[in-house]
């Protein structure tokens, strides 16, 4: 597992969005937070396509979907000044928290994270 993916870097993939050749190719075997995987069923209707589509594509790319335990929602507590300071959510935090425990590339179309530093490499899609 070389990545960690948030909700808008699987939507990308499932919607046929600006960036999923970049996410693509890290797609299988990739790490997604329960949290985010939490959002991408929330969105994925509000943008015409079905819960179920999120699903399946967990299971068909072996995405591991990681549990959001004690050790992450204090960490992403401790997040909480950037939270403010740059307007990410829960979610947003919880995918970050992954890609730092796991030590790797977080992928995301959401700029703001860019701006948090907490050592890990956070690549933009679009």
């Amino acid at each position: 597992m070389s990545a960690v993916l948030d909700a808008s870097a699987l939507l990308s993939v499932l919607l046929g969005e600006r960036g999923e050749d970049i996410v693509v190719p890290v797609l299988r075997g990739s790490a997604m937070s329960a949290v985010n995987i939490s959002e991408c069923c929330a969105r994925a209707p509000e943008r015409g396509a079905a819960a179920a589509a999120v699903l399946k594509a967990i299971e068909r790319f072996e995405i591991d979907v990681v549990p959001f335990d004690m050790t992450q929602a204090v960490r992403a507590a401790e997040l909480r000044e950037d939270a403010r300071r740059l307007g990410i959510s829960l979610g947003d935090r919880a995918c970050l928290v992954v890609a730092e425990q796991r030590r790797v590339r977080l992928f995301t179309a959401d700029e703001r994270l860019s701006r948090v530093s907490i050592g890990i490499e956070i690549l933009l899609i679009r």
